[in-house]
């Protein structure tokens, strides 16, 4: 929702106060500004109806007396006059279903099943409810008023916040991250009126600070290790996988769709799911090695045939390798592993950047800080003489 739409919210929120039965709408255009609808009750049947009214983007939304405004206020009266006379406000007005918020998280999860923060976050959501004893809880109850006459939505931001600051397994930015996406799910549910506001972002306390963190990655000799490891037949596509993803740097997302045909000339052809770029990779010997094999087994059509959530195959894996006490390694960290390869090598770091798809060259900056980081740790070790 955008500002204009948020503030001319609220000049509507004021107009339909005092109407029962009919409420205005707005209705953003492709092309900029609102157009203006009625919401009305009639017999348990909900009607809708178009006005004349357009809003531009250039109206002063903070002048409750604009002229568009008034007359919006002005055409309500009429249509409450008109429904007065025939009858409509004797009628029943048609029963709100309720929006519960875990359901509705499902529903956000569901849309956007690709995207793993939504599944995640719908996850965190399940357990905080649970745990708050608070399941059946929906939207409307976060609107209503407690005792002290306070929304009862900010008591309900708070204790998410709570929960998951005190969640000892989520690193910093971890927990920004799910706190973000609530954030995000929250001002959803209000585009779609399910919620008056996003409570989150009236307060200024709830919020986690970025933490500087360096990602976890395979050395060379690790590396090794995984190739010669011999594992079932279950772990074969993913192992193949994530050792395509630390010679090409390539994200899982890339190479669940890669396929066959997007290498040719030595090259990989590809649009990247994440930034909608495209990139062209020269392939390295052992990836086109990969390639060829995973060829003998599907020929065409897609290279690799990973299931939907990769976390346990290679927690498996770094188990089995002994790699996996005290590191937070996962399928992502072969696309490190190819960046610090890249940079232990001597190239630069614009080249390696180019390589990995950034849009920005700062991305990529966090492998030279890890580098340099590493370095003042080594000369840390030195003994003292003087």
């Amino acid at each position: 929702m955008t500002k204009l739409h948020s503030k001319l919210k609220i000049q509507f929120d004021r107009i339909n106060k005092n109407s029962k039965n009919s409420k205005a709408r707005l209705r953003a255009k492709k092309n900029g500004g609102f157009t203006v609808y009625l919401d009305m009750h009639n017999k348990g049947k909900r009607i809708y109806e178009a006005t004349e009214f357009e809003i531009s983007n250039n109206i002063d939304y903070y002048n409750q007396d604009s002229e568009t405004l008034i007359k919006i206020s002005m055409l309500l009266k009429d249509i409450n006059k008109k429904m007065v006379e025939k009858n409509f406000n004797d009628t029943e007005d048609i029963p709100e279903k309720p929006i519960y918020i875990l359901e509705y998280f499902k529903e956000i999860k569901d849309k956007n099943s690709e995207n793993l923060c939504f599944y995640n976050i719908h996850r965190v959501v399940e357990s905080f409810l649970t745990e708050s004893k608070q399941l059946q809880i929906t939207f409307k109850e976060l609107d209503e008023k407690d005792e002290n006459d306070r929304r009862k939505g900010i008591d309900f931001c708070r204790g998410f916040y709570d929960f998951i600051k005190n969640k000892e397994s989520l690193n910093a930015n971890s927990k920004r991250l799910y706190f973000q996406y609530f954030k995000l799910v929250l001002s959803r549910a209000v585009e779609a009126e399910h919620l008056t506001k996003n409570y989150i972002l009236r307060s200024k306390e709830m919020k986690f600070d970025k933490e500087v963190t360096y990602p976890d990655y395979l050395t060379m000799q690790e590396i090794s290790k995984i190739v010669k490891l011999e594992v079932n037949k279950f772990l074969v596509e993913i192992k193949q996988a994530f050792l395509f993803s630390c010679f090409t740097g390539l994200r899982s997302s890339d190479i669940r769709k890669l396929r066959f045909e997007d290498i040719r000339d030595n090259h990989i052809y590809i649009i990247q799911k994440k930034t909608k770029e495209a990139l062209s990779l020269p392939i390295s010997q052992d990836a086109y090695k990969i390639v060829e094999q995973q060829r003998l087994k599907y020929n065409n059509g897609r290279i690799f045939r990973l299931k939907t959530h990769l976390y346990m195959q290679m927690k498996a894996i770094f188990t089995k390798s002994e790699l996996s006490q005290n590191r937070k390694l996962s399928f992502h960290s072969a696309r490190h592993s190819f960046a610090m390869m890249l940079l232990d090598a001597g190239n630069p770091i614009q080249t390696i950047s180019n390589a990995l798809g950034h849009k920005s060259i700062e991305t990529t900056m966090i492998y030279q800080r890890m580098k340099d980081k590493h370095l003042k740790e080594a000369i840390e070790t030195l003994p003292t003489f003087l």
